[in-house]
């Protein structure tokens, strides 16, 4: 599940206030759940099972662009995700928080 900017040239991007609750997402590729561009997201109540090796959830999943401007992703919450390998190596990541933003709150 991939919510971002989609390379789109000359459309600025924003999903504010977005929330991704309650969903199973299972064997979707590297990235189950990859988010970017999403002030105040909330990430919650999803379980996740990756057969292989990736991110259970991505977020922000790309930092935003500058031209047009998108909205850097800030103030996101993600809590009570259950992710789950069951065939997990090294390159197994829960959670991934990379490229930009602050006040992220990360709960179990």
């Amino acid at each position: 599940m991939a919510i971002d900017d989609g390379g789109y040239p000359g459309i600025p991007c924003y999903f504010r206030n977005l929330s991704v609750r309650r969903n199973l997402v299972q064997n979707v590729g590297f990235s189950a759940i990859a988010i970017a561009e999403a002030p105040n997201a909330v990430i919650e109540n999803n379980i996740i099972v990756q057969s292989y090796s990736g991110y259970g959830i991505f977020a922000p999943s790309r930092a935003h662009r500058t031209s047009p401007l998108d909205n850097r992703m800030t103030n996101a919450t993600i809590r009570n995700n259950t992710i789950y390998f069951p065939a997990s190596s090294a390159n197994s990541v829960g959670i991934y928080n990379a490229f930009e933003g602050t006040d992220y709150i990360f709960c179990q």
